[in-house]
């Protein structure tokens, strides 16, 4: 994940309050624990004199029945109050936490699988319209139907590879960045596109061009899709 000057107060923001919320049911659960002690000392005895700060094998079950209906059940309005407010400071204080932890693994699992995508594709929008370059004469469209050309994909491979430059240095490139063999398009052997794919259909990318007979570019075009399930 890049933390950005947007992320990063995010992320400490929800960490604060995490942290905030933790805070306050500890205090809540202590209160509980000096209520217990003041209005019910044979029950708090019992429990092993419990404190926040104290063991933990005293804490952990005074804890567990501080926050029972057996507490509720000695009626006492305060210390039902102070151990309800414990609860549930401390149970939104977990699943905000769950939550953060799972927005920083996504954000990282995402980050890692677009960094597998081409650094000339990485970040490239897909286009609407007629998909591929191949000429097809079985076809006709209407002037007014455009190619589904990615804008930022497309740009890239016209600053990268101008009209006469070399098509093996294009050629040579797109293997390097993962697209595959270049293929030429039946119906004009000039005209060839080498294709990327990740995880089958979850992003491809298509480029395509035009070359003269001495191996300089006529013009590239480039693709985009994305998939999602």
């Amino acid at each position: 994940m890049t933390v950005n000057l947007y992320t990063a107060p995010f992320l400490i923001a929800w960490w604060s309050l995490i942290c905030a919320l933790l805070v306050t049911c500890l205090a809540l659960l202590q209160m509980s624990f000096v209520q217990l002690r003041r209005s019910h000392a044979d029950v708090w005895k019992s429990l092993g004199e419990p404190h926040v700060l104290g063991d933990i094998r005293t804490t952990y079950p005074a804890r567990k029945f501080v926050w029972s209906k057996e507490c509720r059940a000695l009626n006492d309005d305060v210390l039902t109050r102070r151990a309800s407010l414990s609860y549930y400071s401390g149970m939104t204080a977990a699943v905000l936490g769950l939550a953060m932890v799972a927005t920083v693994v996504v954000a990282v699992v995402l980050r890692a699988s677009s960094l597998r995508v081409p650094e000339i594709v990485r970040g490239a929008t897909a286009g609407g319209g007629i998909w591929g370059a191949c000429p097809d004469s079985r076809f006709e469209h209407s002037p007014e139907v455009k190619e589904a050309i990615s804008p930022e994909f497309n740009a890239r491979l016209a600053k990268r590879f101008p009209r006469g430059s070399s098509e093996q240095i294009l050629i040579k490139t797109l293997k390097t960045e993962g697209f595959g063999p270049a293929r030429e398009c039946d119906s004009d052997h000039s005209i060839k596109e080498s294709e990327f794919r990740l995880n089958g259909n979850e992003v491809v990318a298509q480029a395509y061009w035009k070359a003269e007979s001495n191996g300089t570019l006529v013009w590239t075009k480039g693709f985009v899709a994305y998939t999602f399930l």
